[in-house]
């Protein structure tokens, strides 16, 4: 196993819902709930997006299940679902 591979073995994934506020080109903006395993309560922030995400944009207002990883810069998306309401 090369070092970058063990490194993300060891990379802690964080799932959420919430409501997209904003659609840049490398980031998005989320409106989520409380997410208890970091001890944040319901906020609106922005996370990166990987390009694979980033081509499928999303309008404000769209309800979302997200999950995401922190980076030594910022926390990624690592999925981004629309959910029907």
């Amino acid at each position: 196993m090369d070092g970058h591979t063990m490194a993300m073995e060891n990379v802690q994934t964080y799932e959420s819902e919430g409501v997209i506020t904003q659609w840049e080109s490398d980031r998005v903006g989320i409106s989520h709930h409380a997410i208890p395993a970091l001890k944040w309560p319901a906020m609106t922030m922005n996370f990166r997006l990987p390009p694979e995400i980033a081509a499928n944009s999303l309008p404000a207002g769209t309800p979302v299940a997200f999950s995401f990883v922190k980076t030594d810069t910022a926390y990624q998306l690592q999925t981004l679902t629309p959910l029907k309401r």
